[in-house]
């Protein structure tokens, strides 16, 4: 955010554009040539620790459906000097460490006990995965079985933490890539980075009436849906707007936000009738107008509601679904 302006209690204006993008890099290991051991690493396992972090990390979105789901949590590989090394035989132990994933963040919890198998290829004793690559075999996939992620309580952040704790045929740990957290992010069928547009009318603000998140009033406008249940759902711009619905500023020629109005939504799966709720602590929508739909053919939420604080606001938002967050 460039700037902002308080214009009332609630009533913030903001500048900046929220991006949404995100990259995956592809590495390929390669031989070393004649000198040097064999290196034992995860791949994406690099520890951002510039940033404090000891373990490198990376998210699994799941969707939220009761049939079990396979999970590719971890790429353990070597990277080999040579030929020669490529064709021994090697095995390495990697730990299954709850410690690793809550020393990351605190907010993570295990999975529970139960909700998971292990894909049989690779033995488990107790906490640890029995990995074992053969003769030219550069890497190994650890992977899981989610049994039913509606089990799951979605009031959780889950992770798994692995270590790699030893290895042999000459292999050496790598340093900064021998530990990694892998985070299981729900998701429904809602969730989803959105376009958002729409209309606002306001007793009192002429400048606040009229489209927001068009060509011509403030341009495009996107926000994240995020997963809480089954069929509800957060709003999330980011940043210090969050939650907050988004108008447009006409005077300001900026998009403007209101503290104090935030809305969350819960889809009826049968009618498609969405039901607003407020975030608690925040204004209430009035029971009318209150007209709010999905439309699951195109991905598009229309909400029409309104709130009253002196006297009645009211807004028609378009959430049209545009890519997976």
């Amino acid at each position: 955010m460039n700037a902002y302006k308080i214009l009332n209690n609630t009533l913030i204006i903001f500048f900046s554009a929220l991006v949404f993008a995100s990259c995956k890099k592809v590495e390929t290991p390669e031989p070393m040539g004649n000198s040097g051991q064999s290196i034992v690493k995860f791949l994406d396992g690099l520890a951002d620790t510039a940033s404090g972090y000891s373990a490198g990390y990376k998210v699994i979105n799941i969707d939220l459906v009761s049939t079990p789901q396979i999970l590719e949590m971890a790429d353990v590989r070597r990277d080999v000097p040579n030929n020669a090394e490529l064709n021994k035989t090697m095995n390495i132990t990697i730990k299954n460490d709850p410690g690793i994933a809550s020393s990351y963040s605190s907010d993570f919890f295990p999975l529970p006990p139960g909700s998971y198998t292990v894909d049989a290829a690779i033995p488990v004793i107790g906490n640890e995965y029995k990995v074992t690559l053969q003769p030219g075999e550069f890497s190994k996939l650890i992977k899981i079985t989610l049994i039913n992620a509606l089990a799951l309580d979605l009031n959780k952040k889950y992770a798994v933490g692995f270590i790699i704790t030893s290895t042999d045929a000459g292999g050496k740990l790598a340093k900064l890539e021998s530990s990694i957290v892998i985070e299981i992010g729900v998701k429904n069928k809602y969730d989803g980075v959105y376009n958002v547009s729409g209309t606002f009318f306001h007793p009192t603000n002429a400048d606040l009436v009229g489209p927001f998140g068009t060509a011509s009033s403030g341009g495009n406008l996107e926000c994240e849906l995020l997963t809480t249940g089954s069929n509800s759902l957060n709003r999330n711009y980011g940043g210090a707007v969050g939650e907050s619905v988004i108008v447009y500023n006409k005077t300001s020629a900026a998009f403007t936000y209101f503290t104090g109005v935030k809305m969350r939504f819960a889809v009826n799966p049968s009618s498609n009738v969405v039901t607003l709720s407020p975030v608690p602590g925040t204004i209430a929508p009035d029971a009318s107008p209150y007209d709010c739909t999905y439309n699951p053919s195109t991905k598009t939420f229309t909400l029409n509601y309104g709130w009253t604080s002196g006297a009645q606001r009211r807004i028609t938002e378009v959430l049209r679904y545009i890519r997976p967050r």
